[in-house]
C-alpha cells in the first residue's frame, strides 16, 4: 500500500508577518480593553471623598463608567 501525499500550501514570509501583526494588534486591543474595565470598576467603587478629590460627582463617575469600553 502506498501513501498519497497531499500538497500543503506554504505561507510566504509576508503572510506570516501579516498574521503576527494582526494577532499582536488584537492582543494589544484586548489588553487595553481589560485595563479600561479595571479603571471603570475602580472608579465606581471609589468613595465620595476620593471622587471629590478627583473633582467629579458620583453621577459623572457612573456616566464615565458606562461609556463605550472599546473606544
Amino acid at each position: 500500500m502506498s501513501a498519497t501525499l497531499i500538497p500543503f500550501p506554504h505561507r510566504s514570509s509576508e503572510q506570516g508577518v501579516l498574521v503576527r501583526a494582526s494577532v499582536g494588534a488584537l492582543f494589544s486591543r484586548l489588553v487595553t480593553w481589560r485595563r479600561r474595565v479595571r479603571a471603570r470598576r475602580d472608579l465606581l467603587s471609589a468613595d465620595p471623598r476620593m471622587l471629590a478629590d478627583l473633582g467629579i460627582s458620583r453621577a459623572e463617575a457612573a456616566f464615565r463608567a458606562l461609556e463605550d469600553p472599546l473606544v
